[in-house]
């Protein structure tokens, strides 16, 4: 085994050790969430049953990023500005709109 092969297999190994750290600390972190009230969780853009999902994941998924994506994604959607009503057509037999003498005639372009 060469020496280059010696590190990386070193540097992989150790990479490894601190993703499994780094999920296990997160997970934990997440189960913090489960205490907070749901007047805290709206605060960062959260509700129960985004933590409650976020929970129940696989394990080999970081919790804190799906909560992070889902928190900017529901943020995102609130700036949107609100979408246009859709119009509606009249109740069929609606005597307001069935008569039709009191509509001006469309006028052609000359």
């Amino acid at each position: 085994m060469s020496y280059r092969t010696h590190i990386s297999l070193t540097a992989i190994l150790g990479a490894s050790v601190t993703r499994v750290w780094r999920l296990l600390s997160n997970r934990q972190k997440v189960n913090c969430l489960h205490n907070l009230t749901d007047a805290q969780l709206h605060d960062i853009g959260l509700t129960r049953s985004d933590v409650r999902r976020a929970s129940q994941i696989s394990f080999l998924v970081d919790p804190t990023r799906v909560l992070n994506s889902w928190a900017r994604e529901r943020s995102l959607a609130a700036q949107l500005p609100d979408p246009k009503p859709v119009l509606q057509s009249p109740p069929l037999g609606d005597p307001k709109f069935t008569d039709m003498t009191s509509c001006p005639a469309p006028r052609l372009a000359a």
